[in-house]
């Protein structure tokens, strides 16, 4: 597993599927922000899986069409909001507050 800690994570975009980004674990870390996105596979073929996010930052932020397995936020918080479209989550839980923006839509 992927471990980042107190590190910024420079803006990126990932669009289409088949694709999977998985076994990652973020600690206090800054995301300046960007996209998952898939529009054109009814399966959900873009997914996320076995992340964990503790207590990190982020910039705006769009998910679209993403299915989320085992993933766990564990405070995060969003100065432009965190926009969820058609997303999937296999399970939700919120371990501590996620930022206005998320918690309104979650």
């Amino acid at each position: 597993m992927a471990t980042f800690s107190k590190e910024t994570i420079g803006y990126r975009k990932i669009t289409g599927s088949p694709r999977v980004l998985q076994d990652a674990e973020f600690d206090e870390c800054q995301f300046d922000g960007g996209g998952l996105a898939q529009f054109d596979d009814p399966s959900y073929g873009l997914v996320v899986k076995n992340v964990l996010l503790r207590k990190c930052r982020a910039g705006a932020v769009e998910l679209h069409g993403v299915r989320f397995e085992n993933v766990t936020v564990d405070g995060m918080t969003s100065r432009a909001g965190l926009q969820l479209r058609s997303c999937v989550f296999d399970r939700r839980s919120e371990e501590r507050r996620v930022g206005k923006e998320c918690r309104s839509r979650w």
